[in-house]
């Protein structure tokens, strides 16, 4: 499934982690533990990662917990 999707927060979860949470997109369905594809372009370069939901579940939102690189960031 291809979706555009905003993000609805954004925090600090510990040292260099963040919790990014999206709004659901319709007809979009997951479990914990699978994986989404995100895609975004920074800096006029596309870069898409693989992410696990770390949320309980999708109904309104979904969530991922990420990993900030100091060196990439």
């Amino acid at each position: 499934m291809d979706a555009t999707v905003a993000v609805a927060a954004v925090r600090e979860v510990g040292p260099g982690t963040v919790a990014i949470e999206f709004e659901t997109p319709d007809g979009f369905e997951a479990e914990p533990g699978q994986f989404v594809k995100l895609s975004g372009t920074v800096g006029g370069e596309e870069y898409s990662r693989f992410y696990t939901l770390s949320s309980p579940g999708v109904e309104e939102t979904f969530e991922v917990t990420v990993g900030v690189d100091p060196e990439e960031a």
